[in-house]
């Protein structure tokens, strides 16, 4: 009787053990799936995120700086179109190339200077993703190179003395080179679908030019007017992103 006992409660421990590891696979096998799950579903919102919210194209545009001075009369003449591409998320390959024309008249100068310039560098778009939107707050660097002719058509040096016109002379047409760093700061609002608005402000720090004879580079294409090496420079965009996504 005690031996059929024991056997008894061999066997229902046996039983027990056996039902404990059963539901002990069953969960292992639930939680690992949900974990697969899981895993899945992230990867699906981080594809989803990346190629449905964050915009992928070329983007181009056409600068209106120098449209709108040219409207109120000046002569000078500016001619830029702009480029951007989104490389990885929040950063961009960007550039600008165009034409720009510059004339200087005072009393004792009169000045022109005309040119071609491209620029390459990148964008970082500090504002991030959201949702829903997107627009662009972007701090760039640009590495710039510019060719250009420049003439002195007239400049007069003063006499100190009697105050009058000592010497009246002019400079034929050179050509000269300049190489630049810039740095700005870009805003650029999706304004319809896939149409943007945009305008940036940054700084020109030049690095290398070559120069009239006795003269310094008043104004270089691309650069902007020349204050010690320190240009500062604003513009006025209207953009058009051709998607790839």
């Amino acid at each position: 009787m005690i031996q059929k006992d024991i056997s008894r409660l061999f066997l229902n421990k046996r039983f027990l053990v056996a039902v404990l590891l059963l539901i002990s696979v069953v969960s292992f096998a639930q939680e690992k799936n949900e974990e697969i799950s899981n895993n899945e579903a992230k990867q699906s919102r981080e594809v989803q995120r990346d190629t449905l919210h964050y915009k992928y194209g070329l983007r181009l545009g056409f600068d209106l700086s120098g449209p709108i001075q040219a409207a109120f009369g000046s002569d000078n003449l500016l001619l830029k179109a702009t480029v951007d591409a989104r490389i990885y998320k929040n950063y961009f390959l960007a550039g600008e190339f165009g034409g720009e024309k510059n004339v200087y008249k005072s009393e004792n100068l009169n000045y022109s200077t005309a040119g071609y310039f491209v620029t390459i560098g990148g964008d970082y778009n500090i504002l991030g993703y959201t949702l829903g939107r997107n627009d662009v707050l972007a701090f760039g660097i640009r590495y710039g190179i510019s060719r250009f002719e420049q003439t002195v058509d007239e400049y007069k040096i003063q006499n100190g003395y009697w105050n009058d016109d000592a010497f009246i002379s002019n400079i034929s047409t050179q050509i000269g080179y300049a190489h630049w760093a810039n740095f700005r700061l870009s805003l650029k609002v999706e304004v319809l679908t896939n149409f943007y608005l945009g305008t940036s402000v940054g700084a020109n720090f030049l690095f290398y030019d070559t120069s009239l004879d006795n003269f310094d580079n008043l104004y270089i294409p691309g650069f902007g007017k020349n204050r010690n090496n320190v240009s500062w420079v604003f513009h006025y965009t209207v953009m058009y992103l051709i998607p790839f996504n």
